[in-house]
């Protein structure tokens, strides 16, 4: 069945009509296994290449359509950080931030839902601290 080519706006309250399209309605999301737009890719990699660091969170990196960013970061002397629990494919590639002009690797083993929570909390506080 091929992709419902039109434009359908809903909220979770305001679904769709009846599509006559036949075609599958999905959200603009890629689901695993999917391929991502051309397009988005390339927004990406622009921004990768405009990036001082990049920082992956809650993500081994095991597939190519995350680890390619690492991997230009890297090419390009882009510090890259990692915030995952467990080993990620960033640390294990051999080479990736090795010799003149790589990025550095550097790996937080953390939960990314508590640590973004204590980041957000330190930054608030901080925050508050610097208008007192």
């Amino acid at each position: 069945i091929p992709a419902c080519s039109q434009t359908h706006t809903h909220t979770h309250t305001n679904t769709p009509g009846r599509i006559h399209c036949e075609g599958f309605l999905k959200p603009d999301v890629v689901f695993f296994g999917d391929t991502v737009p051309k397009e988005r890719v390339q927004e990406c990699y622009d921004a990768v290449r405009a990036a001082d660091g990049l920082l992956c969170i809650g993500s081994s990196l095991a597939v190519h359509s995350a680890f390619r960013f690492v991997t230009e970061a890297a090419k390009l002397g882009i510090d890259v950080a990692v915030l995952n629990v467990g080993i990620t494919r960033a640390e294990t590639t051999q080479g990736l931030f090795e010799g003149v002009d790589r990025g550095n690797l550097i790996k937080i083993e953390s939960p990314a839902g508590e640590t973004l929570e204590s980041a957000v909390e330190a930054l608030r506080n901080r925050q508050h601290h610097s208008t007192d």
